[in-house]
């Protein structure tokens, strides 16, 4: 009591430590051993402390929030129901897209030759009725404004899309598109890319299983064709726009080729480089022991009426195909351009718009 009145008489003052008895039966020990007791006491108390104080330690998986959690029990079963009708929907329409076309692969003579050919997307036709026989040294021009089927006929006959009704047979060579050369309006490869001409070339080589001196030896002649030998150190950024064409052409010829496809490649020439890119061809056409067989998509009449040994016209779907004087005459052209044949004014340049 006199302890208590003495804490509440001065409250900061620490009260007094209170002794613990011992029990009745204690009996004293060696120091030793009172050290060992303390020492265990203090290492039970620690332990006591640690166990109120921590929580076991858990590895929790966190899930990616970007990604839904999987379906379970009835949600589960219609998702599978769906994928497979899904999948199920998905092989009808391709059977149903395909068509009954007859895809044949026969000789060397003649390259690519079709039977009343259909060729479309999903099913619905752009161009119908083609019949064409490309063969050897043969150099064809398709002509026709855009949205006629001519890039449409092109995937069709490269084997890209499926054809969807009549006969198409291709050489056997053309089968694994090794012996295809396809030069687009301009470059895929940006001017600003680092490469040098002998770089941007041997990108044509990509997928042809060759040794490193075969390459090498493609190269310089595909070079030497277009009038760049010599320049194969050259950045391809510093060629001119004539000399980057030039390059186009020589990566689809380091392929060596039996079918040469082009793709508007003189849209975006000057009227001097295109000359000198045309008689390349001309030369290349010519001169070419192997008889590579060019395919020429265009908007220029001049070009066809200059060029051409063959030409397929395509109008609103159809298309006619034939010799140059066969097919190009005052009734065909007229009906392309709209007009009459003989409107135009000397010195022009009959060019085939646009629509749709």
């Amino acid at each position: 009591m006199a302890l208590l009145r003495r804490a509440l008489r001065n409250p900061h003052r620490r009260p007094p430590r209170a002794v613990a008895r011992r029990p009745a039966d204690h009996t004293p020990s060696q120091g030793g051993d009172r050290a060992d007791e303390r020492r265990k006491r203090q290492n039970a108390r620690r332990f006591d402390i640690l166990r109120s104080t921590t929580r076991p330690f858990r590895v929790r998986a966190h899930r990616r929030t970007h990604r839904a959690p999987r379906p379970r029990g009835r949600r589960r079963r219609r998702c599978t129901r769906l994928r497979r009708h899904g999948r199920l929907q998905r092989a009808d329409d391709r059977r149903r897209h395909r068509g009954n076309a007859l895809i044949t692969a026969n000789d060397e003579q003649p390259l690519i030759g079709a039977i009343g050919l259909a060729a479309g997307y999903r099913g619905r036709p752009v161009v119908t009725g083609v019949d064409i026989e490309i063969r050897r040294g043969d150099l064809w021009f398709l002509v026709g404004a855009n949205g006629t089927g001519k890039t449409t006929f092109v995937r069709t006959v490269l084997g890209l899309i499926p054809p969807l009704a009549g006969k198409l047979s291709v050489a056997a060579s053309l089968v694994s598109r090794e012996a295809v050369g396809f030069v687009p309006q301009r470059s895929e490869v940006a001017p600003s890319v680092p490469m040098t001409l002998r770089e941007f070339v041997r990108l044509g080589l990509v997928g042809v299983k060759l040794d490193r001196s075969e390459r090498r030896q493609r190269t310089a002649e595909a070079l030497a064709v277009v009038d760049l030998a010599g320049r194969e150190r050259d950045a391809f950024a510093s060629l001119s726009g004539g000399m980057r064409q030039r390059a186009v052409l020589a990566r689809a010829l380091v392929r060596r080729p039996q079918l040469l496809v082009l793709d508007e490649p003189t849209n975006h020439l000057d009227p001097a480089a295109e000359d000198a890119f045309l008689a390349l061809l001309q030369r290349l056409n010519r001169e070419n022991e192997t008889g590579t067989a060019l395919m020429f998509v265009t908007h220029d009449l001049d070009i066809v009426e200059r060029m051409a040994t063959h030409v397929a016209l395509f109008v609103s779907g159809k298309v006619v195909t034939g010799d140059r004087a066969t097919v190009l005459t005052d009734r065909n052209l007229s009906v392309l351009l709209g007009r009459a044949a003989g409107d135009k004014p000397d010195g022009t340049r009959r060019r085939l718009g646009g629509h749709g």
